[in-house]
């Protein structure tokens, strides 16, 4: 005896694929793929050929960072392993907040001078920082 079921003798043809044509869909046919996926390639290529200008802006406390840790870092005798460097780096970043400048707008003289606004203040603190990583170091 056949099972009973609830669905129509429609729906059972095409889970069964009994149909003898298939059908296309209208709307997605042969050439409409072909269409899509040239245009699609057409995009990609335009992009990629494009020329990429990318606004690069600098964060002043990184540079400042960057430039003077290496040598305090020296100077105190501290230890220099990459561990004790990043982890002095991130101290200094996060008391400070970000200073951007965007190097197309500002010109030299101008970075300069917002450096040396920002150069005591952030060579202080690295100093504080090699001394308490120098009397209490993370490894031994």
């Amino acid at each position: 005896m056949a099972k009973k079921t609830h669905k129509t003798a429609h729906v059972l043809r095409l889970i069964a694929d009994i149909s003898d044509t298939k059908k296309e869909n209208p709307i997605i046919n042969a050439e409409f793929k072909d269409e899509i996926i040239l245009k699609r390639n057409i995009i990609r290529e335009e992009i990629i050929e494009a020329p990429t200008v990318k606004a690069v802006e600098i964060n002043i406390i990184s540079e400042i960072v960057s430039e003077n840790l290496p040598s305090i870092i020296e100077r105190f005798k501290c230890c220099g392993c990459e561990k004790c460097i990043a982890r002095m780096t991130v101290e200094a970043l996060n008391h400070f907040p970000a200073q951007y400048v965007f190097p197309g707008e500002n010109s030299e003289e101008e970075i300069d001078t917002i450096k040396q606004k920002y150069r005591p203040a952030v060579l202080s603190l690295l100093v504080r920082l090699a001394l308490k990583h120098k009397s209490s170091p993370i490894h031994k």
